[in-house]
């Protein structure tokens, strides 16, 4: 499993069985033509570029965004971004260059203002990488990890997003991508996390739940726990996994929570389903609705 699966079997099960179970649908066919997709794929790759190149040297940073941004822009698009180039997207090509060297700009400050020297751009786990049952084995890979002076760790994922999704995250503990990769990082590099977030390139902004400085750094605050977010991470595969065994895949979308058995009282503490206005939220935006429990034994066994 990846990190992604992870969160759609938890949230959205239906997308998880038919992506990664029957294998009946695959998203990489239709990144090039998601233009919001794009501007991510070339925003990693030219943060990535820079960081190989520059290795822990800020300054050097600075000035290669300052000498080389064009050419360096360029090139990620051709290797990632073709699209950008076609006519009907001239204008939002124009746009896109300027927001991005804006937004490296302050990604740079925010490292430089809390003494944050990168060490790794898309750090991969595509081998594999085990936790303790029901999580169990994982791939992936993180945006970017960061040193502090103290020499703990800084976990920053990267999104070509303008929408508070992520913010909304954090604050209902519900980031399983960022504990799944805090987790991983310390346990392979033997040194402690001491914060994680999500870098919005469209709003030049770091989002954390943890001490971090500057005017383009929102720390939100978390929710209370009952327990740690591995355990409850843990224990929201185990119920989807006994769903899909006993041959149920619960959909659910526009019902409340309490009629939703996943999210009801069952001795153990689950990641909250993503609602809007007190109902299950639909990943095909509001209206869309489907019944409670949808029994598809056929389908899944």
């Amino acid at each position: 499993d990846s990190q992604s699966s992870i969160e759609k079997l938890i949230e959205y099960p239906f997308d998880y069985v038919t992506d990664y179970v029957l294998q009946l649908y695959d998203s990489s066919d239709l990144q090039l033509q998601d233009v919001r997709i794009v501007k991510g794929l070339v925003a990693h790759l030219f943060v990535e570029r820079l960081v190989k190149d520059c290795g822990e040297k800020l300054e050097k940073m600075k000035k290669l965004l300052d000498t080389e941004f064009d050419d360096r822009f360029d090139e990620a698009v051709r290797r990632k971004g073709l699209v950008l180039n076609l006519r009907e997207n001239r204008t939002e090509l124009v746009i896109f260059r300027k927001t991005l060297r804006e937004s490296v700009q302050t990604l740079i400050g925010i490292l430089w203002d809390n003494a944050l020297s990168p060490i790794e751009c898309e750090s991969s786990f595509e081998e594999g990488f085990a936790l303790d049952d029901p999580i169990g084995e994982f791939g992936g890979s993180v945006d970017f990890i960061t040193r502090r002076q103290d020499g703990s760790l800084v976990v920053i994922d990267f999104k070509w997003s303008e929408s508070s999704f992520y913010a909304g995250k954090l604050k209902d503990n519900t980031a399983i991508q960022l504990e799944l990769y805090r987790v991983a990082v310390e346990k392979r590099e033997k040194k402690k996390v001491s914060a994680v977030g999500y870098y919005l390139f469209p709003k030049k902004t770091l989002y954390t739940c943890q001490n971090l400085e500057g005017k383009d750094v929102v720390c939100v605050k978390g929710a209370p726990m009952e327990s740690d977010l591995v355990t409850v991470i843990g224990n929201s595969i185990k119920a989807r996994k006994e769903q899909l065994k006993a041959g149920t895949l619960e959909m659910a979308e526009g019902f409340a929570n309490e009629n939703i058995s996943y999210a009801g009282d069952n001795g153990t503490t689950v990641i909250p389903l993503p609602v809007s206005s007190g109902k299950k939220r639909s990943p095909f935006g509001q209206g869309a609705e489907s019944t409670p429990h949808q029994v598809l034994k056929d389908m899944i066994k």
